[in-house]
Formats: C-alpha cells, sequence, structure tokens
C-alpha cells in the first residue's frame, strides 16, 4: 500500500505544487461533463438504474454545493451553468496540493467531479462511490457476461481509486 501513497506524495510534490492553478483548470473541467450528467438512451432497465442512483446525488450537489447541473441522455454535449461551474472549481482551489493530488485521481478515474465531491465531504464511501460510477459496466457484466481483460482493468482502476481515497482521508 505504500507505493500508491508515495506515487502520489511524489505528484504533489512534483507536478501539483508547480502547476497548481492548471491542475485544478483541468479537474475542474470534468465538472463540464459529469459522467452523471450523461444518461443512456436505452434500455429502460439502464436508464432506471442510472436515474436511481445518479438523481440523488444531482441533488445532493445541487443543495449541498449549491451546483444544479443538467442531465441529458446520450452523448451530446449539454451546457451547464456557469455559476454551478465556478461552485464546484472553489470546492478544490481550497485544497492542499497533497489533497488535490488525491482528488485528481477519484475525478479522473471516476468520471464525476460530483461523485469526487461526495466522497471527501462524507457523504458516501467510496465504494459506494465506486459501485454508482460504473452502473453501466456492471450492467454490461450482467448482459453479455464478463472479459477477463477488461475485469483486471478494472480493478487496478478501483485498486487506484480506494488508495486515493485511502490518501485524501489520511490527509483530515
Amino acid at each position: 500500500m505504500t507505493m500508491p501513497f508515495t506515487r502520489m506524495t511524489n505528484s504533489a510534490i512534483d507536478k501539483v505544487t508547480t502547476q497548481f492553478d492548471e491542475v485544478v483548470e483541468h479537474l475542474a473541467s470534468y465538472a463540464e461533463t459529469d459522467h452523471l450528467c450523461y444518461r443512456a438512451e436505452g434500455p429502460e432497465d439502464l436508464l432506471a438504474r442510472q436515474k436511481a442512483a445518479w438523481d440523488p446525488m444531482l441533488r445532493w450537489a445541487a443543495q449541498s454545493l449549491h451546483a444544479p447541473l443538467n442531465t441529458a441522455n446520450g452523448i451530446v454535449y449539454i451546457d451547464q451553468p456557469r455559476e454551478s461551474l465556478s461552485n464546484l472549481r472553489d470546492r478544490i482551489i481550497i485544497l492542499s496540493p497533497f489533497g488535490l493530488a488525491a482528488v485528481h485521481d477519484l475525478i479522473t478515474i471516476s468520471g464525476s467531479f460530483v461523485a469526487a465531491m461526495a466522497l471527501i465531504d462524507g457523504h458516501k464511501t467510496s465504494n459506494e462511490i465506486w459501485e454508482l460510477c460504473h452502473i453501466d459496466e456492471n450492467w454490461q457484466i450482467e448482459k453479455w457476461g464478463r472479459d477477463d481483460l477488461e475485469e483486471a482493468a478494472s480493478e487496478r482502476k478501483r485498486d487506484d481509486f480506494l488508495h486515493a481515497a485511502h490518501y485524501y482521508f489520511l490527509l483530515q
């Protein structure tokens, strides 16, 4: 477990500290296309799962983070309210370089700025966040079966995500 922490610490010192504003802007851009805002066009059972898991998260973001976000079905880009994006950016600019390094992995691995904030604010656990960000993949596995290579890659990402969460909370 120490290697992921060493890597993250080195990243915070060597990269985040020297490029703090750029890292903040890069991560803030994830809120513009947050994974939780883009729903499947079908089938209905997948759409129902996404709605059941993601709508409460977006309501939480609107209320707790003052960041209501728009949703869409499909992959066509949707604009997000500028004030919401600004409020979300403000959530990470106050972090230390070490906290930002951890949040970098939480956001980039999950694809969701909102999910990462729900985790660091204690609204959801790291395992809950992982599961809700992988509804699509889990649905695919149920329908079509497992793919050994994809499963191994997903496990590595999950480990990295959980290490980032653990690292973040060790800093608190």
